[in-house]
């Protein structure tokens, strides 16, 4: 029987995307910068698609993919005073 996922109770919620995490993180390559090439070609076809927010500590490790489409979110702060 399908449900939306909205209509499960947040424990069934919480179990499915516990799933989906590992599921992602066997799919992943098992080097770092392997792991990051790979997440960053995901991010840009996953973009062309829809909108894509990346909230990190490490914006320069997104830039080298699409550097006019990374905004450091301290630049929008200050622009916004």
């Amino acid at each position: 029987m399908e449900r939306e996922f909205g209509a499960l109770s947040v424990g069934t919620g919480e179990q499915i995307a516990l799933v989906l995490r590992l599921a992602i993180a066997e799919a992943l390559p098992r080097r770092p910068a392997r792991r990051m090439a790979w997440t960053r070609r995901l991010l840009v076809q996953a973009a062309q698609a829809s909108q894509v927010i990346v909230l990190t500590c490490h914006p320069l490790d997104y830039e080298a993919e699409s550097p006019d489409r990374v905004v450091d979110l301290s630049t929008l702060l200050a622009r916004s005073d």
